[in-house]
């Protein structure tokens, strides 16, 4: 049968594009759901037009990178599957042994603003090619759900339904994490 794993998290994540600073959302996992996942999702809003990133992270292994671009201030669901993401091989980043995505291995799935790691890069030509809005923003995240159920074309299109309940529940109760 379908197996799926909620995490019950509303999420207000507070954080500043600029220079040489980083900082993302980050939740430990030790489910058992994530080994056989087929597709992830969750809901994000955030201040701003900009490029997210997912980051799971292999326990003594690497690091791995799925990104998407998200709308300001509005509620948009993200869903993704294990080949969605990529090994990331950046300089001080930790090497992969066997070089692929070994999900029972997952300690952490991680969520941030792509322009933060964007903004470490020298010289002007990546404001030029990507728009960055430097300063402090917010995002919001909701409802993350890994399933062993692959992705349909119905998962990325049941959106008006839940913004409601989604604005609502988020301005009367959430967690707060800031970063200066």
């Amino acid at each position: 049968g379908v197996q799926t794993c909620a995490l019950p998290i509303s999420l207000k994540f507070a954080y500043r594009v600029q220079g040489k600073e980083t900082a993302g959302a980050a939740i430990a996992l030790r489910s058992e759901a994530l080994a056989k996942m087929k597709a992830m999702s969750l809901w994000v809003k955030p201040d701003h037009n900009t490029t997210m990133v997912v980051v799971l992270q292999e326990k003594n292994g690497g690091r791995y990178l799925a990104f998407f671009y998200v709308y300001g201030d509005k509620w948009q669901e993200i869903a993704l599957a294990p080949e969605d993401f990529l090994l990331s091989q950046s300089e001080g980043d930790p090497k992969d042994p066997n070089g692929k995505l070994d999900l029972d291995q997952v300690e952490s799935i991680g969520v941030g603003d792509w322009s933060q790691w964007l903004t470490r890069q020298e010289g002007e030509q990546i404001e030029k090619l990507f728009p960055i809005r430097r300063g402090d923003h917010v995002m919001y995240i909701d409802d993350l759900v890994v399933s062993n159920e692959s992705l349909t074309p119905n998962t990325r299109k049941q959106e008006k339904e839940t913004l409601d309940r989604k604005s609502t529940r988020l301005n009367s109760s959430h967690l707060v994490i800031s970063y200066a």
